[in-house]
């Protein structure tokens, strides 16, 4: 019996050191968000507890986890804020360590947790974003852990609604103070404007009392009784300081007696001419503070719009820009055309995720091979953005590197069309349909969209959404006429089974390659 026991009492053991096993992080990443927001990403396998610090020209995440092997070491980082990162063990604690170019304080950072995509594929994610520019707007405490996450969206997506504050998991760390937050051109003008009201009404109070005294009579000077002369050598013309201070006393109770025996008409009348001599000389103070409020406004807004654009372009020209001829055909039907065909995401992206688990890059890479099949019987001649699933530039290239090599695709060989593929998705399930987006550069864009979305809707049977203008940055960035298309809402469960079929992505790609050969005439 006790062989038994001891028996059971190993398995349960066992069996609670394997549940107990620690996480572990799978992978970290860095890339360079919008206006310029340096991101790191850590990727674990299960919910775990972390602390970001920042201080001064060290930035450091503290996982509750084990490091694998192969994410360990230091790698190098593209950015005006930092250099490198690495990636180590710390006892229990996995750390990233971030050297940082410039001294930080918390205002300047923000840390969120993106929920698990598809469980045992898709990791969790803590990520922090950092910017030297401006005390960033954060969502949630440092001090927290990864929530148990629904289906959602891409792997770096935005921060999850869901990650919300938890209580610390050692006293090593300490949850960072409020920060007061930054105001708006616009919201400091309303609030110099409000000061100098609130500034009117004191001085006006200040002011209503006194004013009403000094327009009453003065009182009779027979109302202090003289002091007593001196005698001998000690008398003076001068009065006593004693008699004096008595005088002034005696003076100021009757002045205080006889203001409050004027009748009430003429006080309300010397008040109300009080009242409106304080209001013109505060109004014309007003009107100069708030005047003064809106051209340092004004000044401001120029000069943070000057910086954004100079950090922009100083962004833009890291970027390995190629730029083609600038000719293109736009008639003579198919033959000897040029056309670069791009399956939108795809390799470390995976685009928008269906709640069956269908990836985006997968769907636009299939339709994208069977309309390059089609035109190439044409006599076209296609170039493709990528032929299986991985990045276009790499797989830790900021989104713009990313966005950019797929344009230079088409630059590089001077394309006559540029057909962007994509799934479309949204938070409402319901909606369903096929769209179609042009950036108006030339005259050709819009005629190229129209084309093709007429096509999709007869073809697929789908809603019609329409065509319509979009500043997305590969139609915008490209010089040739280009389309950017949505073939359908992953995020609806029907269109989401359709769109796996092979009979519709033959539908979409006939679709699509006839409507440029209509486009081509």
């Amino acid at each position: 019996m006790r062989r038994i026991f001891n028996l059971v009492l190993t398995i349960a053991i066992l069996c609670f050191a394997v549940v107990a096993q620690a996480a572990t992080v799978t992978d970290a990443r860095w890339g360079i968000q919008s206006e310029n927001v340096l991101r790191f990403v850590i990727a674990v396998d299960k919910p775990v507890t972390y602390n970001v610090k920042l201080e001064g020209t060290s930035l450091r995440v503290l996982v509750n986890a084990d490091v694998a092997n192969q994410v360990m070491g230091t790698k190098s980082v593209r950015s005006s804020l930092a250099d490198s990162m690495t990636m180590k063990q710390e006892g229990s604690l996995a750390v990233l360590e971030v050297p940082l170019k410039q001294s930080l304080s918390a205002d300047n950072y923000r840390s969120f947790v993106l929920r698990q995509s598809i469980p045992g594929k898709i990791p969790y994610r803590i990520v922090v974003d950092l910017d030297g520019s401006k005390a960033l707007a954060k969502p949630t405490v440092s001090n927290q852990p990864v929530k148990k996450p629904a289906n959602s969206g891409a792997i770096w997506d935005a921060p999850s609604s869901d990650s919300s504050s938890r209580g610390s998991w050692t006293d090593r760390f300490k949850k960072p103070g409020t920060v007061a937050p930054r105001l708006t051109p616009s919201e400091r003008v309303r609030l110099s404007i409000e000061q100098a009201r609130n500034a009117a009404k004191v001085k006006q109070q200040e002011q209503e009392a006194p004013a009403a005294a000094t327009t009453e009579p003065a009182a009779p000077k027979n109302t202090v009784e003289p002091a007593a002369p001196k005698t001998g050598a000690e008398q003076s013309t001068a009065p006593a300081q004693s008699e004096i201070k008595t005088a002034q006393a005696g003076a100021a109770v009757v002045v205080a007696k006889q203001v409050t025996q004027v009748p009430k008409e003429t006080t309300t009348a010397v008040k109300a001419n009080n009242k409106a001599a304080v209001q013109n000389t505060t109004t014309q103070g007003d009107l100069k503070r708030i005047l003064n409020a809106k051209r340092e406004a004004r000044r401001r807004a120029a000069a943070e719009m000057a910086d954004k654009d100079k950090k922009k372009k100083d962004k833009d020209d890291d970027l390995k820009v190629i730029k083609g001829s600038g000719k293109y055909k736009i008639s003579g039907g198919l033959k000897d055309k040029v056309i670069t065909l791009d399956a939108g995401h795809g390799g470390s992206d995976p685009g928008a995720i269906g709640l069956g688990g269908t990836m985006e890059k997968n769907l636009t890479l299939a339709i994208a091979k069977k309309t390059a099949a089609l035109l190439n019987k044409a006599g076209a001649k296609v170039r493709m953005t990528r032929t299986t699933d991985k990045d276009v530039e790499g797989p830790y290239a900021s989104d713009k590197e990313e966005l950019q090599a797929r344009v230079n695709v088409a630059e590089k060989h001077n394309s006559d069309l540029f057909i962007s593929i994509h799934i479309n998705s949204s938070v409402n399930r319901d909606i369903r349909g096929v769209s179609s987006y042009y950036y108006p550069k030339s005259s050709h864009d819009a005629r190229l969209a129209k084309a093709v979305q007429r096509r999709l809707v007869t073809s697929t049977g789908m809603n019609d959404l329409s065509v319509r203008e979009a500043g997305f940055y590969v139609i915008k960035r490209s010089t040739m006429p280009a389309a950017l298309l949505e073939l359908g809402f992953i995020s609806n469960r029907k269109e989401e089974t359709i769109m796996r079929t092979n009979s519709y992505q033959e539908k979409a790609a006939q679709a699509i390659y006839n409507g440029i050969k209509q486009y081509f005439g």
